[in-house]
């Protein structure tokens, strides 16, 4: 079970709708038609960013978490008043629920900008302390607690996002906005995705120069199901070089929207790892020198070129 997290849904997010300009910088036609500002078609979205493992992106995953989040109060059905009580109009909006302020838009220029009333805050009308709803105080709003459960597709995508409908924040006479789950894929200690290659993977494998001349068949790397992926390259049939590049077809996240099931692939880049000094100075040079390998030329014309003996150190 993920508890992700309490209160997650208070605060909200991002643009709330109020920083639109008033119709230019002297006040626009729809302010001094009058009359309350106009709702929006459902409550502000709540986005969360949502973590996931190469693992459980492989698998896919049922999420069970609780949420807390703001619905209408039960015992004002969000007037905000006691049983009995009108609210009144706040006097500073007029019953608009916000009004305009200067903002400075660039040196010596000034527009007028809709922020909500801070009397009312946003809400048209004003109620004495005693004339508020006992459950919420008159905010409307209480909070709720609510387990929820959902799937999320193997193969879902970094930056992909997730809606649930209405099960964000409610607000008076509107329908709850959304919680919107924005999937970021974290960082795999051994695969990485593969460039323009959708579902697919790459991995880096480090191989013994014994098995790059003369072969293996042994298990490579622990997939991300938990599975041992076998690999067998046959004495003779090829030598596998430094940087060399293998292709694993189907092995890799699934490829959502694809008919069938299909998946991208694993590419395996190998590197060699060569025996250390110890091992060279235990050898017979005639077996070191027989290794293959050609010696690079010299020029032939030994008077047209200066040779130098100079040392080098190796930096790594």
């Amino acid at each position: 079970m993920d508890d992700l997290f309490n209160a997650m849904f208070g605060g909200g997010g991002g643009f709330d709708g109020y920083d639109d300009f008033g119709g230019g910088f002297g006040g626009g036609s729809h302010w001094s038609s009058g009359g309350p500002r106009r709702k929006p078609a459902k409550g502000r979205d709540t986005t969360v960013p949502y973590d996931m493992s190469l693992e459980e992106v492989f698998k896919g995953k049922k999420v069970v978490m609780n949420l807390e989040r703001d619905r209408i109060c039960k015992g004002c059905t969000g007037s905000g008043a006691r049983a009995g009580v009108k609210p009144k109009e706040c006097s500073k909006c007029e019953g608009k629920g916000e009004v305009f302020t200067d903002r400075m838009l660039a040196p010596g220029l000034v527009g007028k900008m809709k922020t909500p009333c801070p009397d009312c805050h946003g809400a048209g009308t004003k109620l004495r302390d005693k004339e508020k709803c006992k459950k919420c105080k008159g905010s409307r709003v209480q909070k709720e607690k609510k387990r929820v459960d959902f799937e999320i597709e193997a193969g879902v995508e970094d930056g992909e996002r997730i809606a649930l409908r209405g099960e964000g924040d409610e607000e008076p006479d509107v329908p709850a906005g959304d919680v919107i789950f924005l999937i970021h894929h974290l960082p795999h200690p051994s695969f990485r995705p593969q460039p323009h290659s959708p579902g697919s993977l790459q991995i880096l494998l480090s191989i013994r120069l014994s098995e790059a001349l003369l072969g293996f068949s042994r298990v490579l790397f622990i997939h991300l199901d938990g599975s041992g992926v076998h690999i067998t390259s046959k004495k003779g049939e090829r030598i596998i070089k430094s940087g060399s590049i293998w292709r694993i077809e189907g092995e890799g996240l699934p490829i959502r929207g694809s008919w069938g099931k299909r998946r991208g692939d694993v590419y395996v880049r190998f590197e060699i790892e060569y025996p250390d000094e110890e091992w060279a100075r235990k050898q017979g040079d005639g077996e070191l020198v027989e290794l293959p390998g050609r010696k690079p030329d010299l020029p032939i014309d030994k008077e047209k070129v200066v040779y130098r003996q100079l040392s080098a150190k190796p930096v790594n």
